[in-house]
């Protein structure tokens, strides 16, 4: 049985790739927007400059949205009796 389904499986992959083989001969047509797009993203370094303009921005995604995020969740889950996040509650002496 399993030299059976071995077989089967072979012929049908044999088959798949014939199939991309032939419509690779014809050629395959590219996006060249996608792919402008693609290099640009890749690239993106390179023309990214950091000023006062994008600290606003910066700020707002890299600490704000994640914070308030993080708070969003930790008080959907106090409010459903789950508290395993708590802040720490400190002590004044």
């Amino acid at each position: 049985m399993n030299a059976l389904v071995g077989g089967s499986c072979r012929r049908t992959l044999s088959v798949g790739f014939s199939k991309v083989s032939t419509t690779q001969s014809r050629g395959i047509h590219k996006n060249k927007y996608l792919e402008e797009w693609t290099g640009l993203r890749e690239n993106k370094y390179k023309s990214f400059k950091f000023d006062k303009t994008n600290i606003p921005s910066i700020v707002f995604w890299v600490g704000i949205f994640p914070g308030g995020l993080f708070l969003l969740i930790l008080n959907a889950e106090n409010d459903n009796g789950n508290r395993t996040y708590k802040f720490p509650v400190v002590k004044e002496e």
